[in-house]
């Protein structure tokens, strides 16, 4: 039982654990069972660092805590530094890549977290990708190989296990796994020269996981059997790659698998193929008695829950938990540290493309801004821009958030507004956008700054997906590569001309 325990790694809502008794009590049972770690959200750093400790003491087995942070911990808590995305740090140089994932792993290590579920080897050759897209170093396999590289160092220099993600490649997609099984219909050579190129720099550089995706990939295995779950396809790492470490599912919570797959199901299956940790099962303590009773009928399922035991357990203490759990510095106190850093590394990721004398804003300049929004999260980061926008300049300025169904009698009304402005800034929040509404959205976005910017000069900053930049009208388009705080901050610094403030 114990052992099977060690091989599962459960959803941990940090708010919920202080704010529901009942759910705290479900996972601190867990820990007693010797549940191997769990797979952290929510929350502030603070409140995780005190949650990781509790369940510490109570385990007797010290627990492995993993988040995913790519590109930082704001990726799941409400504080961290939040660095650029992937596709950002793409254009760094790989000495920068090195700094950031350290920079990384130093502050999630300060709380209590000591593996990161990161960093995507996916190459995004599709740029309809709806869910990797940003999250990508790149599109050459190559380029991205070596960025995988400078990640996992950065990363495990630090004490904390890295985890190239999602074998055998979540690149050219145009489904999201946590909706649906997307497929991958390339031939093995295909795959062998694109996807698997970055997953064999990680193993050359010893990264410590490896995440097997959702995905179907009827090159590698013909039964339909999604790849977490495919024996065949997890072979390639450990046959054909000779890959020791560990190897981990994606989310068995993701609707790719629930859709037909029970959690135990799931989860046996996912061992059975010779994955060593089902993360995140909709039912973990179900799962884990499933594990452990499938186990006691079939010896060599037996002997591979011993091995994956084994190996979590070999993996805890190269990366410093066993013997005993210890906090190995405040990552909390780098934040600030860490901030300026960030800046600089977003601010020069940020291309420019068409007339750069629109920036910085001179001062006699009057301008409008308009955020299009499309859910709450880019509402927030707009509002965020926009108001750093306005204490950074002294020029008369208006701000409103608008959505791509506004209609021709709303843009009307905006425009009796902005008609003094001589200046229109736009900001685009897209990351992925699935290919039957990328259309009809780009059209939208073009009707909007047409109509609103009738007459005048027009910046359009993507905060996202840089892909759609050649479907877009605009007098100036600024990429940015990332959402992140960090790069906000760095579009606020070139509207503004303060290089300034990236002095440190």
């Amino acid at each position: 039982m114990e052992k099977a325990a060690q091989c599962v790694f459960p959803r941990l809502d940090t708010d919920k654990y202080f704010e529901d008794t009942e759910y705290s009590s479900e996972i601190t049972k867990l820990v007693e069972m010797n549940i191997g770690g769990f797979c952290i959200f929510n929350g502030n750093p603070e409140r995780a660092e005190q949650m990781i400790h509790t369940l510490q003491a109570h385990a007797k087995t010290p627990l492995l805590i993993c988040a995913d942070f790519e590109n930082g911990l704001p990726m799941r808590f409400t504080e961290g530094t939040d660095f650029p995305h992937a596709l950002g740090m793409g254009k760094l140089s790989h000495e920068s890549v090195f700094k950031i994932a350290q920079a990384i792993a130093k502050e999630a290590a300060g709380i209590g977290i000591r593996w990161n579920l990161a960093p995507v080897a996916d190459v995004n050759t599709n740029i309809d990708n709806p869910v990797i897209n940003i999250r990508s170093f790149g599109e050459n396999p190559e380029e991205v190989a070596q960025h995988v590289k400078s990640y996992i160092e950065g990363t495990q220099v630090e004490k904390v296990m890295a985890c190239a993600k999602h074998f055998p490649g979540h690149g050219d997609t145009s489904k999201d796994s946590h909706i649906e099984l997307p497929s991958i219909n390339h031939k093995y050579d295909r795959l062998s020269y694109i996807e698997f190129e970055p997953f064999r720099e990680a193993v050359k550089t010893n990264t410590a996981s490896i995440m097997i995706g959702h995905l179907n990939v009827p090159a590698l295995d013909s039964s339909g059997t999604p790849s977490s779950l495919s024996s065949k396809i997890v072979n390639i790492l450990r046959e054909d790659f000779k890959y020791r470490g560990i190897i981990v599912t994606d989310a068995l919570d993701m609707k790719s698998i629930t859709n037909t797959y029970n959690s135990e199901t799931a989860s046996i299956m996912a061992l059975k193929a010779g994955c060593d940790i089902a993360l995140m099962p909709e039912h973990p303590e179900s799962s884990i008695l499933a594990i452990a009773e499938s186990a006691e009928k079939d010896n060599d399922f037996h002997e591979k829950i011993d091995i994956a035991a084994r190996r979590i357990i070999l993996y805890k203490r190269k990366f410093g938990l066993i013997p005993q759990y210890q906090l190995l510095e405040e990552g909390k106190n780098l934040f600030m540290n860490h901030s300026k850093m960030a800046l600089k590394y977003a601010y020069d990721i940020i291309e420019k493309h068409g007339d750069t004398t629109l920036y910085p804003i001179a001062e006699n300049i009057n301008f409008a801004g308009f955020g299009i929004v499309n859910n709450d999260k880019s509402f927030r980061a707009a509002s965020r821009f926009f108001t750093m926008l306005a204490q950074a300049t002294e020029n008369d300025c208006d701000f409103a958030y608008i959505n791509t169904q506004i209609n021709a009698d709303e843009l009307k009304e905006m425009q009796k507004g902005i008609k003094d402005a001589d200046l229109i800034i736009f900001t685009l929040f897209y990351k992925g956008i699935d290919i039957e509404h990328r259309a009809s959205e780009i059209e939208s976005v073009n009707k909007i700054v047409e109509e609103l910017g009738k007459d005048k000069k027009k910046i359009l900053i993507l905060f996202g997906n840089p892909y759609i930049k050649d479907y877009l009208n605009s007098d100036l388009i600024v990429l940015t590569y990332s959402d992140s705080f960090s790069s906000l901050a760095a579009s606020v610094v070139l509207m503004t001309g303060r290089e300034e403030a990236m002095n440190y």
